[in-house]
């Protein structure tokens, strides 16, 4: 708790907490905060050593909408791809669908296209399959 609490309150986090206050508002509420400051690294290492398997599952998909709804138009879909697949895949639980709803609702087609073609669980790829009309895809899932 003492490493959690040096590092929230860190300067350029800036969030000055007791431990009486942290125990109040609990480790996942301090997860949240940060991740409302856009803190990813800071909240994803606090879940790792706090062991909040759950929230890691959080805070990348937090970190993944950021990045593709703060991506510039000049990025290239692939890019993108590159930046967030490999987090989604060391992280146990992370669905890549619901990215590929982030970047279907920004109009990033593509990427959309291929997180989708990553998602392992069907009942995750199959729905955005068939919003973004390619029913043929929805289909051939396995």
């Amino acid at each position: 708790v003492a490493r959690a609490l040096n590092a929230v309150r860190a300067p350029e986090v800036g969030l000055l907490l007791t431990r009486l206050q942290y125990g109040a508002l609990g480790p996942e509420r301090v997860v949240r905060t940060l991740l409302a400051r856009h803190a990813h690294l800071l909240a994803a290492r606090l879940c790792e050593l706090l062991g909040l398997s759950e929230m890691k599952v959080a805070v990348v998909h937090h970190w993944g909408k950021a990045k593709i709804g703060g991506a510039a138009a000049s990025l290239s879909d692939e890019a993108l791809l590159a930046a967030l697949a490999p987090k989604l895949d060391a992280t146990a639980g992370a669905s890549h669908a619901r990215l590929a709803a982030e970047a279907l609702a920004v109009g990033r087609r593509g990427l959309a296209a291929r997180l989708l073609e990553k998602e392992e669980d069907a009942t995750r790829r199959v729905p955005l399959l068939l919003q973004m009309g390619e029913e043929r895809l929805a289909l051939a899932a396995p």
